[in-house]
């Protein structure tokens, strides 16, 4: 599974342009994934039609029914953390830590499923160095 990762992106505004242009260029909605802090994520849950997930740091503020939840689930059924997510996507871990604290400090994160794009032609991917407009910043990722 190929996976695109964009941003950081510095405002809410940019991050809904660029996932526009996202389903344009034939990406579904369901297949991005949009990273962000929890104040941030509130807002874009309402403007897009992308997966939106907010930061590692405000999930320790869940509810008492989670956390009741959390004591009958095993360790390793519990959701992987951004920095866990991306690292799985090829990132080392003091890039995904790096971006992460981004995330945290109000930057957001997009993650797109290349494979999954309508009309994709697995002959015609993106060679680097050709222009892609305002999503210049997209780094493929293999996932096994």
């Amino acid at each position: 599974m190929a996976n695109e990762i964009y941003g950081p992106y510095h405002s809410k505004e940019e991050v809904i342009k660029a996932v526009d242009i996202m389903t344009l260029k034939g990406f579904k909605a369901e297949n991005i994934t949009i990273l962000a802090n929890k104040r941030l994520s509130s807002k874009l849950e309402n403007q897009t039609d992308a997966n939106v997930e907010s930061s590692e740091a405000d999930e320790s503020e869940t509810s008492i029914l989670n956390r009741i939840k959390g004591l009958f689930k095993d360790e390793e059924e519990s959701e992987p953390t951004f920095s866990e997510r991306l690292t799985a996507l090829g990132m080392s871990e003091a890039q995904a830590e790096k971006y992460v604290e981004g995330i945290e400090s109000g930057q957001i994160l997009v993650i797109a499923n290349d494979e999954l794009r309508l009309g994709h032609d697995a002959s015609n991917d993106r060679i680097s160095g050709q222009d892609s407009g305002p999503l210049e910043e997209s780094v493929y990722l293999e996932n096994d």
